[in-house]
């Protein structure tokens, strides 16, 4: 009898546990050697075939891929970042802090556009109950 016998696992978390060792695999220090999610999927030899994902892991192989390399970071602390050419591990220090600033001038540029959004729908009813 083994540990997986004795815990109720779903299939798909088994799945993930497996798919993160393998993208961890793959995935080199330094943002100069960003891989894509599909490149991820060839390299480790999952094939999107898009019915039998959805069917087994609910979702495709990309889409699985993403979702390791989110897991490895938040949950496991494995410094997997990405960019616009994919995922990578930080080789340094300086990479997390580029990372970090990325992320907050990001969050800064979404929080503009929401307060000018919530300005806009204060504007539009105002309009609105000019014409009542």
């Amino acid at each position: 009898m083994t540990i997986h016998d004795t815990i109720p696992y779903k299939k798909a978390d088994i799945d993930m546990n497996l798919l993160k060792e393998q993208v961890r695999k793959v995935l080199l220090p330094g943002k100069y050697t960003a891989i894509n999610a599909a490149a991820i999927a060839r390299r480790i030899g999952r094939i999107d075939d898009k019915e039998e994902l959805e069917s087994i892991y609910g979702g495709s192989t990309y889409q699985k891929i993403r979702q390791a390399c989110k897991e490895l970071l938040e949950i496991d602390l494995v410094p997997v970042l990405s960019c616009t050419k994919g995922f990578y591990i930080a080789e340094n220090e300086e990479e997390i802090v580029e990372y970090e600033r990325n992320i907050q001038m990001r969050i800064s540029g979404m929080n503009r556009i929401f307060q000018a959004t919530k300005q806009i729908r204060e504007n539009w009813k105002k309009e609105i109950t000019l014409f009542e």
